[in-house]
């Protein structure tokens, strides 16, 4: 059985898109993922067409008005009524990695930036999201086993397809990708009527307490409801015990064809297995890519190719801590300092650990906390750890991928229990890059502390959960990093590469995606 799918997202990562126009359209680990669906779909038997918006003004650069005449022909115009006015939009057939196919939906006025602070056009965008993808559906004449919603700006979808006879077969999936309220919509303002539902049917599922809640709705609506770890399942049902017995948990997973190294991926192609001197000198050439590449940009430059380099490179949010627990707590200026020096910090005297730091982030435009971080990160790389320290206030498509691939170990440093799931560490994994992280939602699945004496485990756990503890397992990481470095022999650093490298094999979208399907079929029947 080949179930069905139509996915709906707000944003994806198509890399087939030319810049600005890829990165106008993801701005995080939603986007990434949804990009990395798309791409496994076909392999593991579901047929499936995904739907995205295409956004004519970057969120990185507002000011730049985007076309997308030269990526994709229009292969529909279709009319959408919201509150009586028509809005056009334009069909663009985007076909992504192995040729799967997705509808890029185009409105100009209405999709111009990926998730606008402006609230009455962030409902708009919802709105003609819903509306759109169901035209659009008919048009093609393809009625989908399965409506796979992901985050609840699509909710409007599950009740646009009930209150249609078209799709009485149709089943729908709602993904939540965050238990963070700032990501589960809400509005304060606004008028039923544009929903184009039937108030009596369903006024009292979309407004809960005075107000629009998009997730609510969605978590009614839905034949079914995952979380994307198991960490965040047992955090869902605790928010929505109402639902609990129809929401169960997946990992995410990545796109290990996209995302590994080139030369790596060529290399397990033709030998389907890896020893620890390949790995070794694979991540060599990585490594001075990636460097190369990091002194580069913005005028600013790493002093050395021989200490070892810690890498993030992420959507800034609070919750993710980056700035209390390097900067306030004095832990980036001992990671920083030379072997033999000591440096004074909030947590008292530190040994300087001699590595390097590489980090790169954009903040929302209305999160001043961090917008205040990318100030002082800046700050900082120019003037208190110059050629120690590089901050790179963006967030691409080239640089996740660099980082990936040339990193010498992944930072993830969230609060624990808020990171849904976390995928910026599986794509360095799968490339060898050990992890230093919280132990917290997908990490906690398949992280193990490693361990020296035996050989065994693939990262390092930041528990508990404190600076101190984050000083103390890059101090571990550097001492293995030079001993290697010096002795060039078998040692913990290169057994912990290897054992990173191999478990990055459980992590493919397609293991990822064969739960899905089991999922789909099961609602199907």
């Amino acid at each position: 059985m080949r179930p069905k799918v139509a996915f709906l997202t707000m944003e994806m990562l198509v890399p087939d898109l030319p810049e600005p126009q890829c990165g106008a359209n993801f701005r995080g680990g939603l986007g990434i993922l949804s990009g990395d669906i798309m791409a496994g779909l076909p392999d593991v038997k579901i047929d499936g067409v995904g739907f995205c918006p295409l956004y004519h003004r970057p969120w990185f650069n507002r000011n730049l008005e985007l076309s997308y005449d030269n990526c994709s022909a229009v292969s529909q115009r279709i009319v959408v009524d919201i509150y009586g006015r028509d809005y056009i939009v334009y069909v663009r057939n985007l076909r992504h990695r192995k040729n799967q196919l997705i509808y890029g939906l185009e409105c100009p006025e209405i999709w111009d930036v990926l998730y606008t602070e402006d609230r009455r056009k962030r409902l708009l965008q919802e709105i003609l999201m819903a509306k759109a993808v169901r035209k659009v559906l008919k048009i093609t004449n393809f009625i989908p086993d399965v409506a796979w919603l992901n985050e609840s700006h699509t909710a409007l979808f599950i009740a646009l397809l009930r209150s249609d006879s078209i799709f009485a077969k149709t089943k729908s999936l709602f993904t939540i990708h965050t238990p963070e309220h700032a990501g589960m919509e809400r509005f304060y303002d606004y008028r039923f009527e544009g929903l184009g539902v039937d108030f009596n049917q369903y006024s009292q599922i979309f407004i809960k307490n005075d107000v629009l809640d998009f997730t609510w709705a969605a978590m009614v609506l839905a034949d079914m409801v995952n979380a994307v770890s198991q960490e965040h399942c047992c955090v869902t049902r605790d928010m929505f015990p109402q639902f609990s017995s129809k929401i169960t948990g997946i990992r995410n997973g990545i796109d290990s064809n996209f995302w590994m190294y080139p030369e790596l991926a060529g290399f397990v192609r033709d030998k389907n297995e890896i020893t620890i001197s390949a790995l070794l000198e694979i991540h060599r050439k990585a490594r001075l890519h990636a460097l190369s590449f990091i002194n580069h940009q913005n005028g600013l430059k790493l002093e050395s190719d021989t200490k070892p380099t810690a890498w993030f490179v992420r959507r800034l949010a609070a919750y993710k801590n980056l700035h209390p627990i390097l900067v306030e707590s004095g832990v980036l200026f001992a990671a920083c300092a030379d072997r033999g020096v000591s440096v004074s910090t909030p947590l008292g005297q530190l040994d300087g650990l001699g590595m390097q730091i590489v980090g790169a982030g954009m903040a929302a435009e209305t999160d001043n906390t961090c917008l205040w971080w990318m100030s002082e990160f800046n700050r900082i790389a120019r003037e208190a750890l110059p050629g120690r320290f590089i901050f790179l206030p963006k967030y691409s498509l080239e640089l996740l991928r660099i980082g990936a691939w040339g990193s010498d170990v992944w930072l993830v440093t969230p609060e624990p229990k808020r990171e849904a799931c976390g995928t910026s560490d599986q794509r360095a994994v799968i490339n060898g890059i050990p992890v230093i992280t919280t132990k917290t939602g997908g990490m906690a699945e398949y992280i193990q502390e490693f361990n020296p004496e035996n050989g065994e485990g693939n990262g390092f756990f930041i528990d508990p959960y404190n600076a101190r503890t984050l000083y103390e397992k890059l101090k571990l990481f550097s001492n293995f990093w030079y001993k290697w470095h010096n002795d060039n022999g078998d040692n913990p650093y290169s057994r912990l590469k290897l054992n990173a490298f191999n478990s990055g094999r459980a992590l493919d979208i397609r293991l990822t995606l064969k739960k899905y399907r089991r999922l789909f079929i099961k609602l199907i029947k």
